[in-house]
């Protein structure tokens, strides 16, 4: 999601080539990712209550996205902004606060803490979204998309080969250094020293 997020613009180019309305699927669809991602987390902490017999847990979340989306159409509403980007945002916005909040009621129940949701959970999770920052700004930096406004597929693929590569590896290094903990560290490397060493034998 991170790289969907902030790469939204090329990858719809390349996956629709010149259209007439790319720049809008775009800017819909990085306004939507980060309400995706943070809706994804919430389905573990539904799927343990749901186990416990405790399925009627899931209409917290159900009541806040409710609640939450019907806020923000009202305030779009009130605005006079009721058009198909701002519905996107709105949308987007309303998902992202009631998927958090879903998620500090779970973390809640299922701890009987408060706190601890940033560190063990959001962070360790949206650990990539700096790694897609620095590859965004460094690729816009150095000229790296084509300058023709509405690039073909041809002029986008090695530009998108290179900022997903960079993304996978610096994602990649975060995770490594930052979230990871000493013996998870140790574990990945004994695993990457046995595929080097099946893959020699080969």
């Amino acid at each position: 999601m991170p790289f969907l997020c902030l790469f939204a613009l090329p990858l719809c180019q390349f996956w629709l080539g010149r259209h007439a309305e790319v720049g809008s699927v775009a800017a819909i669809m990085s306004a939507l990712a980060i309400s995706c991602h943070l809706h994804i987390l919430t389905g573990p902490g539904s799927a343990i209550f749901r186990g416990r017999g405790n399925a009627g847990n899931e209409f917290v979340y159900h009541g806040l996205r409710t609640l939450c989306l019907a806020a923000a159409i009202a305030v779009l509403a009130v605005s006079g902004m009721l058009a198909v980007l701002p519905l996107a945002v709105a949308v987007g916005t309303a998902g992202c606060l009631a998927a958090l909040a879903y998620l500090a009621w779970n973390h809640r129940g299922l701890t009987g803490s408060a706190t601890g949701l940033a560190s063990g959970l959001l962070w360790p999770a949206c650990a990539g979204y700096p790694a897609a920052l620095l590859v965004h700004a460094a690729a816009t930096a150095l000229g790296l998309w084509p300058a023709d406004p509405q690039p073909g597929r041809g002029q986008l693929f090695l530009p998108l080969l290179i900022a997903g590569t960079a993304y996978a590896a610096g994602a990649g290094a975060t995770i490594y250094a930052f979230v990871l903990e000493s013996a998870e560290r140790s574990a990945l490397l004994r695993a990457i020293g046995r595929h080097r060493a099946a893959t020699a034998d080969a």
